[in-house]
């Protein structure tokens, strides 16, 4: 038995393949991706640092040195208290917002420069390359302007060190 396929449908049906694929993969912006890079590595570092294993290791670390004759408890039930705390402090907003405002940076890491290649290359390439232009740019800028403050100052503080320790050496 035979299939007849309808033109209208066939017609159709390819009308809302190619509007439905071209849609929705839009290339991303350069800011897009960075929020999208910079939220991810927040959250893989925070959900690390919220481990029960890692509140463990700390508790451990923390009774290791303390002797269990100075202890009026088993070191277990304080390594349990300590955890405790550990944990509920690490699952508040204050510790989120501390850790997002601690890994917050001028510059991107290696392994977050090589991850945003990779997100780019999903979508533009040469949208990589002109953000890492301009992240250089704006890194060397920051160079310069604390060479031309601080450094600038040690540079004369060093000299008047140098010129107090040689007066009295100078013959007059």
């Amino acid at each position: 038995m035979l299939f007849n396929i309808n033109p209208q449908y066939l017609i159709l049906n390819i009308l809302l393949l190619s509007i439905s694929t071209s849609s929705f993969a839009l290339p991303a912006t350069q800011a897009t991706a960075t929020d999208v890079l910079k939220a991810s590595q927040f959250d893989q570092t925070i959900q690390h640092y919220q481990t029960k294993r890692l509140a463990q290791r700390y508790s451990q670390s923390l009774l290791q040195n303390i002797p269990a004759s100075d202890l009026v408890e088993d070191k277990i039930y304080y390594q349990n208290k300590i955890e405790q705390q550990l944990l509920t402090l690490m699952h508040s907003q204050d510790f989120n917002k501390y850790y997002i405002q601690r890994l917050i940076q001028p510059y991107l890491k290696f392994y977050q420069e090589e991850e945003l290649v990779h997100l780019l290359n999903i979508y533009e390439h040469p949208l990589a390359l002109d953000f890492f232009k301009q992240n250089l740019k704006s890194i060397q800028d920051q160079q310069d302007q604390s060479y031309s403050n601080a450094q600038i100052k040690k540079d004369q503080q060093l000299e008047q060190q140098i010129i107090e320790l040689l007066e009295p050496l100078t013959p007059k």
